[in-house]
């Protein structure tokens, strides 16, 4: 059967992550290929919202000015009702709270298209090959010296790939992820160990099948009347949210250039549904199955300035090709790794696009990634591979040397060590790293590095697309109380820790950080320069700074029982109050059907509103000057890990 020359690193997946890995590969001089199952490239979807967290990336790159051309900065996401009254605002740009001038940047509203449109045409063409389904991956071992010397891909079309590195970049239903999986459960079936982390088998959570809770309808119109949609109109992108009460719909309008509405409608299912998934890449993005979705929701209130307009008109301005339906999952898997295989992006963690960052995430993922690999790598390895010879998988030769397939039982050997780094040769065929040098100074830290930043980002988009779907009065008064705080030093402490994440590649200079919140420590550039040995502690490898050591004893004393038993002291009277408010107001609401009616919803409001004005109050004067302890309690009323109103 042909195979392919090998190459460094096979990237499955032409996704936005896996385009971001390959640019910095051709960037830092180390060979690539990506393997995409389509045949031909149509980039979907609604609008991206780049974070200030990955643009100093795309200046390092160069390609900030192109994505300004196509993008519009954020200014705020207003939520309505669906009788269009207002339930709060998120403002990006007021002087209170300024992302521009805190985080150097303004969030970037572009369509999939355009970011997926600027990213390809920075990959030269014969480093894509279209029509290439993964089917599975295969480790190779030399019978001579029973060391895993190279990972194999196999595809649809019969065609063979070798790599020194395998990147599962193919979404969701990742089938490198499923392989992986697989290889790793047969390891351990047989009695041997395994090669995820620390050689453990696969864990429990990780077997589970994958449901998701909502699905989504998105499309992105063509140019649109601006009297009859000034927002279209304006310099800073207003985003619209209407929330439909007493229906499971939920309508998202984001203007972008050109004068168009990249739009969104999800619906929340009644009960988690089962993804059924076969050995292959779920149509995340694709037309299919749209009609049915499409008419149940033109009736749904639209973003005209009248209040006049519907969902409808959007979707009858909108290219039929252009409108897909997508299934919404959250999950972050504990297994990036395993052998010479590693996962990037929605393969090993997916979130809910409420807050904007899966994308962004996925793209951070990358410079981590291609940063661990450039330091590990010889440089005269990567001095010759800036231009290597790479051809398709249909009429290569034969690969240089002949080693065997291994079979399940025989993956004892992969994790055998040969020469370290330094002593490694240069030419094509040569071992650059064993799996034990992946393991440690690549795959190990890329996954401490990331894992914590991801699963924050998974669990604050669960709460607030939680705190937007629910119904109710209860919801109602969360809101309330949610967005009450957006302009309190609360608030701004909250988005700064989530903006604090901004990092960049180490092989390239560095962007200037314009921004007055400086980036977090533990997540700096230079965090991820140089890991020793061992690999270990929980951040990316290296030894720590002070600073850092110094910030993870502070949260470590804010995280202790006695911090949190503090905090659920002074939040327990709110609690009670709550509570006892709930149960006097009840009997009201069982005496009416609709329990949000205009006047009772001010009465309850005004009173809830003096409640948390009280408490608010309270803790700003106790923790006015800890405002450092302040952040971490934060976290626990905000997340609900304290007794008290889980958000």
């Amino acid at each position: 059967m042909p195979t392919s020359p090998k190459t460094r690193v096979l990237i499955v997946g032409g996704g936005l992550g896996g385009l971001v890995l390959a640019i910095l590969l051709q960037r830092a001089g180390i060979d690539y290929l990506v393997l995409e199952q389509s045949v031909l490239i149509r980039p979907l979807g609604s609008v991206i919202a780049l974070s200030p967290l990955v643009l100093p990336l795309m200046e390092q790159l160069g390609l900030l000015d192109e994505i300004k051309r196509v993008s519009k900065p954020l200014g705020k996401i207003t939520v309505l009702r669906d009788d269009l009254s207002v339930v709060g605002i998120i403002v990006a740009n007021s002087k209170h709270m300024d992302y521009q001038l805190r985080y150097g940047h303004y969030g970037q509203c572009i369509t999939r298209p355009d970011l997926y449109n600027i990213l390809l045409s920075k990959i030269p063409k014969e480093r894509i090959h279209l029509g290439k389904r993964f089917v599975n991956s295969q480790n190779i071992i030399d019978p001579a010296t029973r060391i895993c010397h190279l990972v194999q891909v196999r595809c649809s079309d019969g065609s063979l790939y070798l790599a020194d590195v395998l990147v599962g970049a193919d979404g969701a239903s990742s089938a490198v992820r499923q392989s992986l999986f697989r290889r790793i459960k047969e390891e351990h079936g047989n009695g041997i160990g395994g090669h995820g982390h620390g050689r453990k088998p696969l864990p429990k959570q990780d077997q589970e099948e994958q449901r998701y809770k909502q699905v989504a309808l998105v499309g992105v119109t063509g140019p649109l009347n601006l009297k009859r949609y000034p927002d279209l109109g304006e310099t800073f992108s207003q985003f619209k949210v209407v929330l439909n009460r007493h229906s499971p719909y939920m309508s998202w309008f984001m203007p972008v250039v050109g004068n168009r509405y990249s739009w969104l409608v999800t619906r929340t299912l009644e009960k988690p549904t089962l993804i059924h998934s076969d050995n292959s890449k779920e149509s995340e993005w694709g037309p299919d199955a749209t009609d049915e979705m499409s008419k149940a929701i033109r009736h749904l209130k639209g973003p005209d300035e009248g209040g006049q307009g519907t969902v409808g008109d959007l979707i009858d301005a909108t290219d039929r090709q252009l409108i897909s339906k997508v299934m919404l999952e959250e999950r972050v898997f504990k297994t990036w790794y395993g052998g010479r295989t590693v996962l990037l992006g929605d393969a090993c963690h997916k979130s809910v696009p409420f807050t904007g960052k899966g994308a962004s995430e996925s793209m951070l993922d990358a410079v981590a990634l291609a940063s661990l690999l450039h330091d590990n790598m010889p440089q005269s390895t990567i001095a010759n591979s800036t231009a290597p010879s790479i051809t398709t998988g249909t009429s290569s030769p034969a690969p240089p040397t002949a080693p065997s397939i291994s079979t399940s039982n025989r993956h004892r050997a992969d994790s055998m060590r040969s020469s370290s780094l330094s002593s490694t040769t240069t030419t094509s065929t040569a071992i650059i790293w064993t799996v034990e040098d992946l393991h440690r100074k690549v795959f190990k830290p890329y996954y401490q590095a990331r894992l914590p930043v991801v699963q924050e980002v998974v669990d604050s988009s669960s709460s607030f697309g939680a705190l937007l779907v629910k119904d109710g009065w209860v919801a109602e008064l969360k809101r309330k109380c949610v967005f009450a705080i957006q302009d309190s030093w609360m608030g701004r402490s909250l988005v700064d820790r989530a903006h604090a994440h901004r990092i960049q590649v180490t092989f390239l200079k560095l962007a200037p950080d314009r921004g007055s919140v400086p980036p977090s420590q533990s997540q700096v550039v230079v965090a991820l320069k140089k890991v020793d040995g061992g690999g270990g502690g929980g951040g990316v490898g290296g030894r720590r700074s002070v600073e850092e050591e110094e910030e993870e004893d502070r949260y470590q004393d804010m995280d202790s029982p006695e911090g949190r038993r503090r905090l659920d002291m002074q939040l327990l009277q709110l609690q009670q109050e709550q509570q006892m408010k709930q149960q006097q107001l009840q009997p009201r609401l069982n005496q009416h059907q609709e329990a949000d009616q205009q006047g009772e919803q001010e009465e309850s409001n005004q009173q809830y509103q003096q409640i948390y004005n009280r408490h608010s109050d309270g803790v700003h004067h106790q923790y006015s000057t800890t405002q450092d302890k302040g952040h971490a309690q934060v976290d626990e009323f905000m997340t609900g890990q304290s007794s008290t109103i889980v958000l």
